[in-house]
């Protein structure tokens, strides 16, 4: 009975030390005794047995949080937010809802994300970029937990993608010269594929970049993703014989996409992909690329796997009415003897062929999405070069006339997809 007491002694006791220290630390608070509280909560935490103790905490990160915004003490402790942040983290690992931080509505949390944010602006505007980069992702980890415990402060939520912070961390990154952070970061937004033309630099800096390292798979990930949500935008094509130019298909990309259509060899997608990446190869680049005749024979291997796949549209014609459109003009244009020229002819008849599947498809067709459009249009084009080819000026007047009348239309479909 003795030892009963005894132990609920020390248990009452060690209670009423705690809470005398928390009533000192609010005494040192209330008389901005600031550095004597925080040595005070240091010292309580440092004891084993107070570890676990939530309130204690919840004070450090209030105390670090003050801390942190007075200017007096701002240089002495600059990582004083985050480690406010972490302290009111361990609060709610140990205490979910814990009573003051609840009562509070969680503002102390908001106040961090938005100090973290301020900092990062300050920095910026004086050209103090890794400091900047610093406080901004702080503030995108502040807002990733407030996101993820679903925590509101006055009906502001945290997104799970904050597109304007992750922009200022992308951009900060790249004028702090940490080229490969600023790109981690501007994929995160690519990746949301948000349809808003402002982000349309984001794809753009991207294809940008992995061209100039000469990575022909990034690039054309992120190429096909911009042109598929921005597809009257010039620089992809621009984009695309620039990378083209640069030392044709790479062996890598041949390889990551032969293997896919492997996996996956009834997927019409990944053929149709794969032959759009070879026609760019075979056609526009400024040197034939080595191994052409392979390429060519692999581009015509998946253009008949699109035909036998292709379950609407006229998708699939469309791309072979443009392949041996290219492929008659490169026999014509090497000056062929008779057999070539004979090879010409075959082949533009076939684009002909195709072009007019696509061309009569599109004829019947009341209403049109801009891309229809566009592909309406170019089916139209490559007609009228393949009956000039041929000589056949009433065929070439007729679908000159009607390029016109579908020109007329387009504007209508400005902005489109």
């Amino acid at each position: 009975m003795v030892k009963l007491y005894w132990i609920l002694f020390l248990i009452g006791n060690s209670t009423n030390i705690f809470a005398q220290s928390i009533e000192s630390i609010k005494q040192q608070i209330l008389s901005n005794q600031l550095m004597d509280a925080k040595s005070e909560v240091e010292n309580f935490l440092a004891l084993p047995e107070n570890k676990n103790n939530a309130d204690a905490w919840y004070f450090k990160g209030y105390i670090y949080n003050l801390l942190s915004k007075d200017t007096q003490y701002a240089i002495p402790l600059t990582n004083a937010k985050a480690i406010a942040f972490n302290a009111f983290v361990q609060c709610l690992n140990l205490q979910p809802n814990h009573k003051w931080l609840l009562k509070d509505n969680y503002r102390p949390l908001m106040d961090i994300y938005y100090g973290f944010f301020e900092n990062g602006r300050k920095a910026f505007s004086n050209e103090v970029y890794e400091e900047a980069l610093d406080h901004f992702i702080n503030a995108e980890k502040t807002g990733l937990y407030l996101h993820q415990k679903n925590i509101c402060y006055k009906n502001i939520v945290f997104p799970l993608l904050d597109t304007s912070l992750v922009f200022n961390i992308a951009t900060t990154a790249i004028r702090a010269k940490k080229e490969k952070e600023g790109i981690f970061y501007f994929i995160k937004i690519a990746e949301a594929k948000l349809k808003d033309p402002i982000y349309i630099p984001i794809y753009h800096a991207l294809i940008d970049y992995f061209v100039s390292i000469n990575d022909e798979i990034g690039f054309r990930k992120y190429l096909r993703l911009g042109r598929s949500l921005y597809p009257y935008d010039n620089f992809w094509v621009e984009a695309e014989l620039d990378m083209v130019k640069a030392g044709s298909l790479t062996d890598a990309l041949i390889k990551e996409s032969t293997e896919k259509i492997k996996k996956d060899p009834s997927n019409f997608n990944l053929h149709y992909t794969f032959c759009t990446d070879l026609l760019q190869v075979l056609f526009y680049a400024e040197t034939k690329p080595r191994n052409y005749d392979q390429i060519k024979t692999k581009l015509e291997e998946h253009l008949e796997k699109c035909l036998q796949l292709q379950k609407k549209g006229v998708m699939a014609e469309f791309l072979c009415a443009q392949y041996y459109q290219k492929t008659a003009k490169v026999l014509f244009e090497a000056k062929p003897g008779e057999k070539e020229m004979e090879e010409a002819v075959k082949a533009m008849d076939k684009s002909l062929q195709y072009a007019g599947t696509v061309f009569n498809e599109y004829e019947q067709q009341q209403n049109f999405s801009r891309s229809q459009l566009e592909t309406y249009k170019l089916s139209v084009k490559i007609l009228i070069d393949g009956f000039t080819f041929k000589k056949q000026d009433a065929e070439v007047l007729q679908y000159q006339e009607k390029l016109k009348l579908i020109e007329t239309i387009l504007p209508v479909f400005q902005g489109k997809k």
